[in-house]
């Protein structure tokens, strides 16, 4: 009878002792390992990887630009923009000053995840394969968002290096983003609740709310832009906005083009626009001002000519045109908005510079 309870006791000891054993290690696996810097991270993640054949490195611009993330925000970061507007690799790592702020960096990923895909989603087959399989941890302080072909090699070895990470890469979410958090870039909108006192909502007629609305949605890649000369963006005031919209409505559309005829491009008829200096980006012109100015400045193109008979499709001209204005500028001469294409999406059009393919 002693044996036995001595068998048993040595049972339960071997038990306990396996059970403790296995919470150490599970305890050793969800540790993080938070001394890690960014530099730690690049050597021993990236050394071996050929990163100049499939990337360009980006700055605090690029992540404000696609991310809608500003760097000071957080401890550091690395950036790896695709090399070619036909390719969707990318790799960003986010080393955050506090885990408090891993909602809004993990939010902002896969909005840029989203984007992307409805980028390539029609016509690039390859990409949409590593699209696909992007992978999105977090493991304490730090974040990797890796969208390329060897994204689980890249996830395996951050997790041993850095610590057991939460996979975020396959939890589902409602396609429509936080438009604030697009380069970025969405083309949905976002319902916000507010809990507060409602307030008597602002009316206007409709021509101004067209500005508005207009103004309202570009205002997030005007700002962006702006940033690349220094010029300090904050929140879209649509206050603001229509008193500068005011000071510059008695412009004419002799003060933006000096020309502007149809002609026949390879697809058909194509609206010429030689814009002035008054429809470019410069130091000293801030978001608000550009804007309003080429809002204005399209209003008047379609006042001239939205009675022509090669006039044609105007939810397509617009975002064409702004597409010129935000990123051709003075490199591009004419502007071409072409009435055949009848792409409406403002996010496609960019990514096609400008000239995105008919729809069937």
């Amino acid at each position: 009878m002693k044996s036995r309870v001595n068998i048993c006791l040595i049972v339960l000891e071997v038990a306990v002792a396996a059970v403790l054993i296995a919470c150490l290690v599970m305890f050793g696996r969800n540790k993080v390992n938070d001394e890690l810097t960014l530099a730690d991270i690049k050597k021993e993640l990236l050394s071996d990887m050929d990163l100049e054949s499939s990337f360009r490195i980006s700055d605090s611009l690029g992540l404000k630009k696609y991310y809608a993330l500003t760097a000071t925000d957080y401890e550091d970061f690395l950036l790896y923009l695709p090399a070619s507007n036909m390719d969707a690799s990318e790799l960003l790592i986010i080393v955050l000053n506090d885990e408090s702020q891993a909602t809004d960096v993990v939010e902002a990923c896969r909005a840029r995840l989203i984007q992307e895909k409805s980028v390539f989603e029609n016509y690039g087959v390859d990409q949409m394969e590593l699209l696909n399989s992007a992978k999105l941890l977090q493991a304490g302080r730090y974040i990797m968002f890796a969208v390329c072909a060897n994204a689980d090699d890249l996830a395996q070895e951050f997790e041993k290096m850095v610590g057991s990470s939460q996979d975020l890469s396959t939890i589902e979410r409602e396609e429509t983003v936080d438009t604030n958090k697009l380069s970025t870039l969405s083309t949905e909108e976002t319902t916000i609740v507010d809990n507060s006192e409602p307030e008597t909502p602002q009316t206007y007629d409709a021509h101004t709310q067209e500005i508005l609305d207009d103004a309202g949605y570009y205002y997030k890649y005007y700002s962006a832009v702006s940033l690349v000369y220094s010029v300090k963006s904050e929140v879209f005031d649509a206050e603001k906005f229509l008193q500068v919209y005011e000071q510059i409505a008695g412009e004419s559309l002799e003060d933006y083009f000096t020309d502007e005829h149809w002609g026949i491009n390879e697809g058909g008829n194509s609206l010429n626009l030689y814009a002035t200096e008054k429809l470019y980006v410069s130091g000293n012109m801030d978001s608000y001002l550009w804007m309003a100015r080429a809002i204005h400045a399209f209003s008047l193109i379609r006042d001239r000519h939205e009675g022509d008979e090669e006039w044609d499709n105007p939810d397509s001209l617009k975002p064409q045109f702004h597409c010129h204005v935000l990123y051709a500028g003075a490199a591009k001469t004419p502007w071409n908005i072409e009435s055949y294409r009848t792409e409406t999406s403002f996010i496609k059009i960019m990514m096609a510079r400008g000239n995105p393919q008919p729809s069937e």
